[in-house]
């Protein structure tokens, strides 16, 4: 390693900072679908005119635990079975997104990650979830179970991997096409 170039290293710090600040303490991930919130921690946390996608977000966190008790975009309740907001879903040049936690454990699945996926027609019941997920990519969801679910994807039963101490499933979908959709379901197989 060569010496140190003053001054030609603030491009790597000022993303570093960003991203601890987004990723770290926020709990957000991004991909080029959408951003996906991940809650925990216990102190109240604002983020004004966060620069995304030439839209303004003001990002307001609040409550303690690591399940969303609420998301909300502009006003507008989300539907508690994903914590991801679509690009798509983000209209105009200013933004607001009010988060919840809390440690109660929803009485439904919860779609954890879908990087790169979309997530439509989100349907969430005691013990069930079921939704549509399309996008062109490899296709790998983790979800949330109290739980081991039982999975069908386009009416066929998917095996997954359950992971009982992180309460977590995840369902590998193979490929698809960016206008492939498959449409997940998910049942708690005993309603914890």
């Amino acid at each position: 390693m060569g010496a140190d170039n003053q001054g030609c290293k603030q491009l790597q710090a000022c993303s570093t900072w960003y991203s601890n600040l987004t990723m770290g303490l926020a709990g957000m991930d991004f991909d080029h679908e959408g951003i996906t919130f991940t809650p925990w921690g216990d102190r109240p946390l604002r983020i004004a005119n966060l620069k995304l996608r030439n839209t303004a977000i003001d990002v307001t966190i609040r409550g303690k635990g690591n399940n969303l008790a609420s998301l909300t975009l502009n006003g507008k309740k989300l539907n508690a079975g994903s914590r991801k907001i679509l690009w798509s879903q983000l209209k105009g040049k200013k933004a607001k997104v009010e988060i919840a936690r809390t440690d109660k454990v929803p009485n439904h699945p919860v779609i954890v990650r879908a990087d790169g996926l979309r997530i439509e027609k989100l349907i969430t019941a005691k013990g069930r979830l079921s939704a549509t997920i399309s996008g062109a990519m490899t296709s790998e969801i983790v979800i949330f179970a109290a739980t081991q679910p039982t999975v069908t994807v386009n009416g066929k039963p998917q095996k997954c991997a359950y992971n009982a101490k992180l309460q977590t499933a995840t369902i590998r979908g193979g490929s698809t096409s960016a206008t492939e959709c498959l449409v997940f379901i998910v049942t708690l197989k005993k309603i914890a």
